[in-house]
């Protein structure tokens, strides 16, 4: 799982031409989302002068692979992760 956080970050630099965007290394957080492995972290970033966090969940089942993420002002993301985390508890993967 800690692959696909290096993955994600491969491509928002090379695909998306964030040079910045960095995986906050203390905030990785094993847990289970509907009954299955997952991994949830934060990574930091600037756009257009300001800082930004994007805030990721990966889920995987025996059959498929679930990937949501959040982005956000780094200044605002507290106030809207709670609702993010909602809505990943209600996640039913087969």
């Amino acid at each position: 799982m800690r692959d696909e956080a290096r993955r994600k970050v491969e491509q928002r630099v090379k695909q998306e031409g964030i040079a910045d965007y960095k995986n906050q290394p203390e905030s990785f957080v094993f847990c289970e989302v509907g009954g299955h492995a997952a991994l949830s972290w934060s990574a930091d970033y600037t756009l257009s002068g300001q800082k930004w966090t994007e805030y990721l969940t990966a889920v995987l089942s025996e059959n498929c692979h679930a990937l949501f993420f959040l982005k956000a002002p780094a200044d605002q993301v507290a106030l809207v992760r709670p609702k993010y985390e909602q809505m990943i508890k209600t996640l039913r993967m087969p």
